[in-house]
């Protein structure tokens, strides 16, 4: 029986072992112009044309974050980033620090970024399931 943060962390894994699900296309859409005109029923594969579509339909939603996202829930919550050491995962310990949760960061190597932030621990590995289970052993209480 595995408890949240080692279930939440082998989840990565086992998302990376499942057989990739083929995405249907429609043939003849090869211009950012035809696909803005599809915008209303499927997402823009071109990040570029899709900002500046939002911009130019003034989307709120896709311009503002706040307008959609509530953080206050995560106000005193232990929440912990796997990779949140760099990029995406950064940001997201980033905001998630600025809602108010106590974060945590599992990452192979942890940077300066993360300094009062953020609790690192290092040298665990999604990808590597004995280093998930060894992070697990060491700091999840069972309950």
């Amino acid at each position: 029986m595995f408890c949240k943060v080692c279930l939440m962390l082998l989840s990565r894994k086992v998302w990376s072992l499942l057989p990739s699900i083929p995405v249907a296309t429609r043939k003849g859409i090869h211009s950012s112009r035809n696909i803005l005109k599809m915008s209303s029923s499927y997402s823009i594969a071109d990040q570029q044309a899709r900002f500046a579509n939002a911009k130019e339909i003034n989307d709120k939603r896709y311009l503002e974050i706040e307008s959609v996202f509530d953080g206050s829930y995560l106000k005193d919550k232990k929440v912990v980033v796997t990779g949140g050491n760099r990029g995406l995962g950064l940001e997201i310990v980033k905001r998630a620090y600025e809602c108010g949760a106590q974060v945590f960061v599992t990452c192979r190597s942890a940077g300066d970024d993360l300094d009062g932030i953020a609790t690192a621990y290092e040298g665990v590995d999604v990808t590597n399931t004995e280093s998930i289970c060894d992070f697990a052993k060491k700091n999840c209480s069972r309950p």
